[in-house]
């Protein structure tokens, strides 16, 4: 086999020999099997032919194959005039191309083109287009038939759209098209909130439909005209907000005072939870820490999810709703179990809480048992709570000269500490295993020789080695 190239109909950056043809994939052992490139009826070999001036060239043999209308207008060059497509003819074109689109029939870069062409159309005005498609269930951007039914002049919205009527009955059915028109709602053009309000909010046609999917982002209300719709909601529809406990509490946050202090209020009125007062508090909004430190100091001792609440705001990932729960605690101590309230702050990861644990057990190391866990994880920290760290070496010191505490995991964090480069740590725990290992515990590490003791207010000097 000779060498063959692109002038004769292939192309590679060798020859057939040794690769495929990079646009028919012909080579050495199946070339008499393909037809060549350049004489091929198609867009690639149509546009090779051109770019090579060969389309005019009588050396060139065209193949036998019957020729399509697009090969008469590259062989002839013919010219042909481009007219407007009738509105009538485009219309039912564009619908066969979405029941293709549908039937998964075209091409994707086809059906990007089809729906680049619709929302232009549809964009320039097209009432006639955009009503068949609406009525014929084909989707279309929420935001495009919302901004071209409002862009509509009074006369297009009151003859072809018969003020709403010729919109489907279900045209609103769904959240994001009530997102749409919402935004628009909040837009700052006074004439695009006058036209939504009479067109869509305010149309009895549509009342119902947005009632019923009314759900948009209301945590930022940015006119008048929304907010006034808001309460309204509000005085005649509160089951919108009182069946939705996430959607309620984003209006209890919004932007508004007014309408979250209605909102807050009706919340109270049907029974305002632990949960939902929670998150107001955590909310960082003044009005909704108010009505939430209300309901909680509501809240006696005695009642039996005081100490549930209590762990809830104890926990809070708001170190401000935490330092509340301490006040709690501390003005009904008396009436609390506080052995069993410590046992479950000792799981918190909060340091203010931790901090709290450390102080009260130091101050009632004999009331409380079962701690071993809570100390070594505090003594494991660096210097992230030092001050908790210090109050827990106080305690375990007292107890140490009192009592002989050696478990295991007690005598692995002493080690740990022996081992580390603070200081002060290290010092400590050297100090705590020597004590032991004179109390007889037995510690293979440490080795005791030519004990001397000298007897200090603060410290007992050992010799070791």
């Amino acid at each position: 086999m000779g060498y063959l190239s692109a002038e004769e109909g292939h192309f590679t950056t060798s020859d057939l020999r040794f690769e495929k043809c990079n646009l028919c994939g012909s080579d050495k052992n199946n070339h008499k099997h393909f037809i060549p490139f350049i004489n091929q009826n198609n867009d690639k070999a149509f546009k090779f032919r051109h770019e090579l001036h060969k389309v005019r060239n009588e050396s060139i043999k065209w193949a036998t194959s019957q020729k399509s209308f697009w090969t008469k207008i590259y062989k002839f060059n013919e010219n042909f005039g481009r007219y407007k497509c009738p509105d009538w003819l485009l219309e039912i074109i564009l619908l066969e191309l979405n029941q293709r689109i549908k039937m998964d029939m075209l091409e994707k870069n086809y059906e990007r083109k089809v729906k680049k062409l619709i929302i232009k159309i549809i964009k320039e005005g097209n009432t006639s287009l955009l009503l068949k498609f609406l009525n014929e269930g084909i989707y279309l951007p929420e935001n495009i038939v919302i901004d071209t039914l409002i862009n509509a002049d009074a006369m297009t919205w009151n003859q072809d759209y018969l003020n709403g009527l010729n919109l489907p009955k279900d045209f609103i059915i769904s959240n994001l098209w009530i997102d749409a028109i919402w935004k628009r709602l909040g837009s700052k053009d006074a004439k695009i909130r006058n036209i939504v309000e009479n067109r869509f909010i305010n149309n009895q046609i549509f009342e119902k439909d947005i009632v019923k999917h009314f759900a948009p982002r209301i945590s930022s209300i940015k006119s008048q005209e929304q907010s006034n719709y808001l309460r309204k909601l509000l005085d005649f529809h509160p089951k919108i907000f009182l069946e939705n406990t996430s959607y309620h509490l984003e209006l209890c946050l919004s932007s508004d005072l007014e309408i979250c202090d209605k909102a807050i209020k009706l919340k109270i009125q049907n029974g305002m939870d632990s949960v939902f007062a929670l998150n107001l508090f955590e909310s960082n909004s003044p009005l909704g820490e108010k009505y939430a430190i209300e309901y909680f100091n509501s809240i006696e001792a005695s009642h039996k999810d005081f100490e549930d609440n209590l762990m809830m705001i104890c926990d809070s990932p708001n170190k401000y709703v935490r330092e509340y729960g301490l006040e709690l605690l501390s003005e009904h101590s008396s009436q609390l179990n506080i052995a069993n309230i410590l046992l479950m702050l000792m799981e918190s990861r909060h340091k203010n809480i931790r901090l709290y644990v450390a102080k009260t057990l130091l101050q009632n190391e004999n009331k409380f048992i079962d701690v071993e866990d809570f100390d070594l994880s505090i003594l494991r920290t660096r210097n992230i709570e030092r001050y908790t760290k210090e109050l827990v070496k106080n305690k375990l010191t007292r107890q140490l000269h009192g009592k002989l505490s050696s478990s295991e995991k007690f005598l692995e964090v002493l080690k740990e500490l022996s081992y580390g480069l603070i200081k002060s740590d290290k010092e400590w725990a050297l100090k705590k295993l020597t004590l032991l290992n004179m109390l007889g515990v037995g510690i293979p590490e440490i080795k005791i020789k030519n004990q001397e003791e000298t007897h200090n207010e603060s410290c007992a000097s050992i010799s070791t080695k």
